[in-house]
């Protein structure tokens, strides 16, 4: 009886080591729009960002949720920026990723919206690979790191100011290529307004970049 108890509490004590070097965290893209004029007004500019952690490597699911547009007026997604913390060192493609996507781990400037310290973007022919509205054409990618994190180290911290920038979590291209033609609109996750007056309190220096 006494082996068995100690057995049990071993398992209780691996499995609970196990679940916490795991972690989600998820963004959901604003309303905030690059333009919110004809075709590209902000409710069409919709998309989930889903982390998950298990020790050093990151899964980011991406997903489109602009459904309601009509069919000739949808937007795909062609680009994804998000940022991570200073521990993370490095990230890379994991063996096996999405085909047809590159990744630049370098600050990358968005928009109007700052720079972001991770960008994903097509490398390929753009139309075989955007990520198009509709649960079953998310897309998911898969990245090892180096250095310490969890989720929340992607989805907290935001992106570095370029002059007057609106500052976001994360952010999304949007390709429209309807009959009006071909272009370009941004979505992003931006703070609440008690957010953004707690870190005008703070002060902005108090926030980590690698720039």
């Amino acid at each position: 009886m006494r082996r068995f108890v100690l057995l049990v509490l071993l398992f209780l004590l691996v499995g609970g080591t196990s679940r916490a070097q795991e972690s989600i965290s998820s963004l959901t893209l604003s309303t905030h729009s690059s333009n919110d004029s004809g075709y590209t007004a902000s409710q069409y500019l919709n998309a989930t960002l889903d982390f998950e952690v298990v020790d050093n490597q990151l899964e980011l699911i991406v997903t489109n949720t602009t459904n309601g547009n009509p069919a000739n007026y949808q937007f795909d997604i062609a680009e994804v920026y998000f940022n991570y913390n200073a521990t993370i060192i490095d990230l890379w493609w994991a063996d096996g990723s999405t085909s047809g996507w590159a990744l630049q781990d370098s600050p990358y400037h968005v928009d109007d919206f700052g720079y972001f310290d991770v960008r994903l973007y097509l490398a390929g022919p753009p139309k075989d690979k955007w990520i198009k509205p509709g649960s079953n054409f998310a897309e998911t990618f898969v990245f090892n790191f180096s250095g310490s994190g969890s989720a929340e180290d992607f989805t907290s911290f935001l992106s570095a100011p370029n002059g007057s920038d609106t500052l976001g979590y994360a952010a999304a291209q949007f390709v429209h290529g309807g009959p009006e033609g071909n272009f370009l609109a941004y979505g992003m996750v931006v703070p609440e307004p008690a957010t953004i007056c707690l870190l005008g309190l703070g002060g902005l220096l108090l926030r980590r970049r690698k720039l």
